[in-house]
């Protein structure tokens, strides 16, 4: 869990005068899905090093989920240039899954598709279908939409205004899975 909050029984944060968002954990559907549409036994994840500061016992969850699904997974940290990622990524992997890397820009983001594509390897988006677009060949999240997320934090707030506990609010946000393939 980000920051090692968890949501509490009935979905708040369970304290209360505290209120975040947080995604439900998608990582080890993706991969089974990922595994389905492309087999391979050998998987880097590409991660912001941030990362794990943000969630405590992200190797242990990789670990946990590389079991389940039986392949061998192996955390590749993205470093200052899209050309030194590349190079990190291991040369015996068969697929990389990509997280949200939002130290690059846009035109990185294609840059790094495109070097997973030379490699000969097939990608699969964390953020969906707008890397889709940019090169990778699959993803299971619609285009997110900031407009709504930011609607529901607005109305939260204006709740917590009028007097209501934030610590009750479900803190969960969830979108519906869109499987996007790159053709």
């Amino acid at each position: 869990a980000l920051l090692g909050l968890s949501p509490a029984e009935g979905g708040g944060s369970g304290v209360g005068n505290l209120y975040y968002l947080a995604r439900p954990k998608t990582l080890g559907r993706d991969i089974k899905r990922f595994r389905e549409v492309v087999g391979f036994n050998k998987l880097a994840i590409l991660y912001m090093p941030l990362l794990t500061e943000l969630v405590p016992g992200l190797e242990n969850s990789v670990r946990k989920i590389s079991a389940e699904n039986d392949v061998v997974i192996e955390l590749v940290p993205a470093r200052e240039t899209v050309g030194e990622t590349l190079a990190a990524i291991p040369p015996d992997s068969q697929a990389v899954y990509v997280t949200p890397i939002l130290d690059y820009s846009g035109s990185q983001i294609a840059e790094l598709y495109d070097g997973i594509i030379e490699k000969g390897l097939p990608a699969f988006s964390m953020m969906g279908r707008s890397e889709v677009e940019s090169g990778a060949l699959i993803g299971l999240t619609p285009e997110h939409n900031f407009t709504r997320e930011a609607r529901r934090v607005a109305l939260v707030v204006q709740s917590i205004l009028l007097g209501d506990q934030a610590g009750g609010f479900p803190v969960e946000y969830s979108e519906e899975e869109l499987l996007t393939i790159n053709m």
